[in-house]
């Protein structure tokens, strides 16, 4: 969970926003916007609570760096 006082945690409260780890956002919001490192989308989004949610998806399954595409 991210540090509630971080200055960028402030930043996002003052905005109206709520700094949380990815299975804490799945869960609570109505709306979820996953932009993540490919490697930790792999891992993780299996695992999320999605099912019945809006998901806008931001992730790109290609890592041009290694020559590396995910399988999706």
């Amino acid at each position: 969970m991210p540090d509630q006082n971080s200055p960028k945690a402030q930043a996002a409260a003052a905005a109206g926003l709520h700094l949380s780890d990815t299975a804490t956002a799945a869960t609570f919001g109505e709306v979820v916007i996953i932009a993540l490192p490919l490697k930790v989308a792999l891992t993780e989004l299996p695992e999320l609570p999605l099912a019945g949610k809006i998901v806008i998806d931001a992730n790109n399954p290609l890592d041009r760096r290694h020559r590396y595409r995910a399988a999706l």
